[in-house]
């Protein structure tokens, strides 16, 4: 568990540091999707600490609260950006929590993707794997 928590506050320097707070909230969006995605092909290691939250999880009761704590974490950073996308864009959202669950559980689905997939050797299918995404979220910002 410690190590998870310490690949976790890791990933989330890394992540927020990759943030331009300059930017507009829809770059801001895609900045933090695209670092966390980049956060596990660089950080492997680290990468698969966070991957074990998810797996023990389902029968260790410590791990269980260790991944609500994660996810709840994840959802909540996107609400955030949500909110601030929907106040610049002036864009309604029907509901940013539904939005944001879809984002997050998008982005765990590419993470999984990513640490099966030899980085090395799949940088065209990793890079795909970007642009795809975006393609899907920018589906769910538009009304």
């Amino acid at each position: 568990l410690e190590c998870s928590k310490y690949a976790s506050d890791i990933g989330r320097k890394f992540i927020d540091s990759s943030i331009d707070e300059k930017k507009t909230a829809q770059e801001r969006l895609n900045q933090y999707i695209e670092a966390n995605l980049n956060w596990f092909l660089k950080e492997r290691a680290y990468g698969f600490c966070i991957i074990s939250i998810y797996y023990f999880a389902q029968t260790h009761n410590v791990m269980r609260t260790a991944f609500a704590q994660l996810v709840e974490s994840g959802i909540g950073r996107l609400e955030i950006l949500l909110h601030q996308y929907q106040n610049e864009s002036r864009r309604p959202l029907s509901n940013i929590n539904i939005v944001a669950k879809i984002i997050h559980d998008i982005m765990i689905g590419e993470i999984y993707k990513i640490a099966l997939l030899d980085s090395k050797k799949n940088k065209r299918s990793n890079e795909k794997l970007n642009s795809d995404i975006f393609i899907v979220i920018q589906k769910l910002l538009t009304p």
